[in-house]
């Protein structure tokens, strides 16, 4: 087993919402006006469990529209449809850029070399508020440890060799490479935290 990476998430709204900053959005959340949708690429996914977090941490309810992938979300986003979404950087870099959408912060727990001049939502005032993608290489529970071990190894060299990490880069995605010890624990962590989230919120596989 080993982690390979993690893919940079951000919180992007419409321009029509009229905030500046991540403390001006939970504000306006709270508040009578607040009543904002959120797109999602479906039940379940990162962007879905990052709103319910949202609500969760701020007792709101920014009530999730389920589209048919990342795109279509986005582009419900774009065209006014719905109003706020946690998506990938490079989901929405190209319709910040063109001013189409605001992106407010990375909900990675530490700034990003590929913005860095956004902050962390935890950093901007949503205590540990964390979503990202995450990309591993798994194995048979029963495959001999000579095999993980060997495949691990490749897998650590191939993400930290210096042409991998910058194709990363360019697309929001940090190299990781922590080996099946670290992984392990990281599953199990996210695994107990998402779990949580899920249960508050009541979803259920459709």
């Amino acid at each position: 087993m080993t982690l390979l990476a993690k893919g940079l998430y951000v919180l992007a709204i419409h321009p029509s919402v009229p905030v500046k900053s991540v403390k001006e959005l939970i504000g306006l959340l709270k508040s009578d006006a607040g009543k904002l949708t959120g797109a999602t690429a479906g039940v379940g996914t990162p962007m879905h469990l990052g709103l319910e977090q949202l609500n969760a941490l701020l007792g709101v309810k920014v009530v999730a529209v389920n589209y048919k992938g990342a795109g279509p979300a986005a582009a419900a986003v774009v065209g006014g449809e719905a109003q706020i979404m946690f998506a990938t950087y490079s989901t929405v870099a190209g319709f910040a850029e063109a001013g189409r959408l605001k992106v407010l912060a990375v909900t990675s727990e530490k700034r990003s070399p590929t913005a860095p001049d956004l902050p962390t939502a935890i950093e901007a005032g949503l205590p540990g508020l964390v979503v990202a993608e995450w990309y591993g290489i798994v194995m048979a529970a029963r495959t001999e440890k000579a095999h993980i071990d060997r495949l691990d190894r490749e897998m650590r060299a191939i993400v930290a060799q210096p042409g991998t990490r910058e194709r990363f880069a360019r697309i929001g995605v940090e190299s990781i490479g922590d080996g099946p010890r670290e992984f392990a624990a990281f599953v199990r962590s996210e695994t107990t935290r998402w779990d949580k989230i899920i249960r508050s919120a009541g979803l259920k596989v459709e």
